[in-house]
């Protein structure tokens, strides 16, 4: 059920926390909750425990912030408050809000406000850093103020085609448009990067997410000689959305020395999730183990050559990262020393232990 018994509820009308993305960089946007929806049906409060679901959607109409007075709270505990901007509405995934419980002004009971402090907002902008969007800023004395910076470049994060691997450090950001080229980095990861060697468990081939997280399926085309390709409505959950041809990524060239796809192992139901080829052997030794698996290592069994090729690519592996964006004229936004949020963080899947230097 959407809707919760009790109070832990999201309604109309309640106050959250986002992070937006304005020139290559995120800022934390408070705003007021306007519609919610579930599994696109409108409803008019959701569990926060559902908020994770992709089936539910959260709008809000963005509010400005600006220093308060001591007209606005006479115990100056909060320097600053919400004012409503012009209309400015969006709607995101509930995954990416971050409920919160701000204090409500009592000296303007007509045009009532939000108040807030500094420290909290820093600490929020920091807390919901993995949230995506974008849109404005918040001023302060003619500075922008709540941003939330990183150790890691992720000037391209916000363009649909980059994703950055999760794994490289420094940073890598990936061209989602050139799918072989991801299909080999991970690849690399999987086969070199000691965390993941190490860790001898099934991960997703792209994002390394834990089969409960990510899983692919896979379809054959129409007709008699149809071909095996990813069944894009049934998969979920990669955080790398990208589209591939499965029959050329499938097999090793020397253009394209990499194989791994996602196969269907021979032995599991073929209404299961599919197994990702470099991590089929580690699936055998986890769900098959009373079975010979050396009877069935051809199904994920990989030539010299293709290792040679694919060791060529680790060694290599921080080169070809998106140029950044062609920087542009325009006046950029000067920066609160006092607001910054400044974090070191990074997605890990909790299977794999250490990053790879």
């Amino acid at each position: 059920a959407a809707v919760a018994d009790d109070g832990d509820l999201l309604v109309i009308a309640d106050p959250i926390g986002i992070l937006l993305y304005v020139e290559n960089q995120f800022w934390l946007c408070i705003a007021e909750v306007n519609g919610l929806r579930v599994d696109g049906d409108p409803v008019d409060s959701v569990g926060l425990d559902m908020l994770s679901e992709e089936t539910v959607s959260v709008s809000y109409q963005v509010l400005g912030l600006r220093r308060a007075t001591s007209e606005d709270d006479a115990e100056m505990k909060n320097d600053w408050k919400t004012y409503p901007m012009k209309e400015n509405c969006f709607t995101v995934p509930g995954r990416l809000i971050q409920v919160i419980n701000p204090t409500l002004s009592t000296t303007h009971k007509k045009t009532p406000f939000y108040l807030l402090q500094s420290s909290v907002l820093v600490a929020l902008t920091a807390s919901i850093f993995q949230s995506l969007t974008k849109l404005a800023a918040n001023t302060y004395t003619g500075f922008s103020c709540f941003i939330c910076e990183t150790d890691h470049d992720v000037g391209d994060i916000g363009r649909v085609e980059a994703c950055e691997c999760p794994r490289c450090l420094p940073s890598v950001t990936l061209d989602l448009t050139q799918g072989q080229r991801v299909l080999e980095h991970m690849g690399a990861h999987i086969l070199f990067d000691p965390g993941v060697v190490s860790a001898k468990g099934v991960l997703c081939g792209l994002c390394l997410r834990s089969p409960s997280q990510c899983q692919y399926f896979l379809g054959k085309g129409k007709g008699a000689s149809g071909k095996i390709r990813i069944d894009q409505k049934a998969s979920n959950g990669c955080l790398m959305k990208m589209n591939f041809s499965y029959n050329v990524a499938a097999e090793s060239t020397t253009s394209s020395p990499c194989s791994n796809v996602p196969v269907q192992c021979p032995i599991c139901p073929k209404s299961d999730p599919a197994i990702w080829k470099y991590f089929l052997k580690h699936h055998f030794e986890d769900k098959h183990s009373s079975l010979k698996v050396s009877n069935y290592s051809h199904h994920w069994k990989i030539s010299a050559f293709e290792r040679d090729e694919m060791r060529k690519i680790w060694s290599k592996r921080t080169v070809g990262a998106i140029k950044p964006a062609k920087q542009t004229s325009k006046t950029s936004l000067r920066i609160s020393e006092a607001h910054r949020a400044q974090i070191s963080i990074r997605y890990l899947n909790p299977i794999i232990p250490s990053l790879a230097h």
